[in-house]
Formats: structure tokens, sequence, C-alpha cells
């Protein structure tokens, strides 16, 4: 499996790191949502609220997105929900993320 890579962006200082996605966490979730939710999970805890500077927001498309073929542009967005503040997530199609793998980061947190 190739490694995944994650672009940590912070607005504020207008900074960016890029990490590889422990090997052990792509096998278990993949990509996509799978792993959004994972860093959401290690990365926000219930005293974040959902609209502060600290809840992000997290790209990722899926494992298939960008090859030819039926449903292979997905990608999904995650966050803190303020209405729920559990889980809010969205899935779009089109070629975000498709460009996106194309540079060589598979996710972006923001």
């Amino acid at each position: 499996m190739l490694p995944q890579k994650i672009a940590y962006l912070d607005l504020g200082t207008r900074k960016v790191e890029v990490k590889e996605v422990p090997e052990e966490v792509t096998r278990r979730f993949l990509g996509g949502r799978g792993i959004n939710v994972y860093l959401l999970y290690h990365s926000v805890g219930p005293e974040t609220h959902p609209l502060s500077p600290q809840n992000p927001l997290i790209i990722g498309p899926g494992m298939v997105t960008g090859l030819k073929g039926i449903g292979a542009s997905r990608c999904n967005i995650s966050g803190k929900s303020p209405e729920s503040g559990l889980l809010g997530d969205s899935n779009i199609g089109g070629y975000f993320g498709a460009f996106m793998k194309r540079t060589g980061i598979d996710f972006l947190f923001i």
C-alpha cells in the first residue's frame, strides 16, 4: 500500500506541515471518511466548540479517487458539527479530490 500524506494547514500562522499517515491507520481505515473520522477523533475533544478555530476541517478523497471508473471521484469533508456537536461530514463529487491526489497530498487538515 502506498503511503498517504496529510497536509496540516494552519491558517493563523500560514504554515503547512506534511506528515505520513501511519500504515496501520491506512490499512484499518483505508481512506476518505474512515481516516477523516480517525483524525477528527484524535484531534478534537468534547470541550472543543464546533465554531472555534480548534475544530478542524478535514478533506479526504477516497482510495480510488482519481482512477478511471464510476464512483472514483468522491471526496469527503469532515468536522465537528455545530448542529449536533458530533461528527458532521459531506461527500462531494467532481475533480477536486483527484486533483488534490495528483499533488501527492491525500488529506487536508485545516
